[in-house]
């Protein structure tokens, strides 16, 4: 796949994928290197995610309010000592 951004042009693809916390496959895609990131999420999530960690590319505002509001999924950043509290508090719900 060839493609260009506003970093220039890009050869080659990206894999998504999105997996249970026992690591299972749950799904996976793949996009172009020149695809931001964010505009796969429509393609990984579906109602069963709760939340996703992924790294600040997949965070995109826009997007991230456009999934909570389709699947109710929060969408974070790789947990960081305040978020691992958070993270603990979604689960005990």
């Amino acid at each position: 796949m060839l493609g260009k951004n506003w970093q220039g042009w890009h050869f080659g693809f990206k894999l998504h994928t999105t997996t249970n916390i026992k690591g299972q496959l749950c799904n996976f895609s793949f996009s172009p290197a020149s695809q931001y990131d964010a505009q796969e999420l429509p393609n990984l999530l579906n109602d069963n995610v709760k939340i996703l960690v992924g790294d600040t590319l997949y965070g995109a505002s826009v997007m991230r309010k456009i999934m909570h509001k389709k699947y109710k999924t929060i969408i974070i950043s790789p947990p960081f000592p305040k978020q691992d509290y958070i993270l603990f508090l979604l689960f005990l719900v």
